[in-house]
């Protein structure tokens, strides 16, 4: 690991590493980000539906996972940005001798693994609501649910670059 953060391309290894650490000491949009899914899906699937049987469990999981995507992207990585550029982050990183590909990667990855730690919660809830799937459905689903993330963490990223951070 030491050897591969001391190669000039370690910096986006250093990037990623800086906002999942960045990422991890902002409770106050983790907790909403990655709870909210997964109590929307439990209230609307588990509570509220008046006999909730595993396919409906089932079914409403795709688009709960695709909702788990949104929020750390939309919210972590459009805000962050409009933030950080507001506060003169990105001139400092664009003059710094880092590649110009490393913030905007480090904060796909930071939404990608906060939208992780939200479908966990999902599957572990669907799982307890009596949803059964191979495991090469099971991954399939998960990697179509990160995949997301990334469409809508570029649109956010497209969003904070033009909006204030308010």
């Amino acid at each position: 690991m030491t050897a591969l953060v001391a190669t000039p391309n370690g910096v986006w290894l250093r990037e990623a590493i800086a906002e999942l650490k960045r990422t991890s000491r902002l409770p106050q949009f983790l907790v909403p980000t990655v709870l909210t899914p997964a109590a929307f899906y439990g209230l609307f699937t588990l509570a509220v539906a008046k006999s909730p049987s595993p396919e409906y469990a089932l079914a409403t999981l795709a688009g709960y996972g695709v909702f788990a995507a949104t929020g750390p992207a939309l919210f972590g990585f459009g805000a962050g940005v409009a933030m950080e550029r507001e506060q003169g982050l990105i001139e400092l990183k664009r003059v710094s001798p880092m590649p110009a590909g490393a913030y905007v990667a480090a904060k796909l990855v930071a939404a990608v693994a906060t939208t992780a730690l939200a479908l966990v919660l999902i599957d572990a809830l669907a799982i307890v609501a009596g949803v059964r799937l191979s495991a090469t459905t099971w991954i399939a689903l998960t990697l179509l649910h990160l995949g997301s993330a990334i469409p809508f963490a570029l649109i956010a990223f497209g969003m904070g670059m033009r909006m204030s951070g308010k």
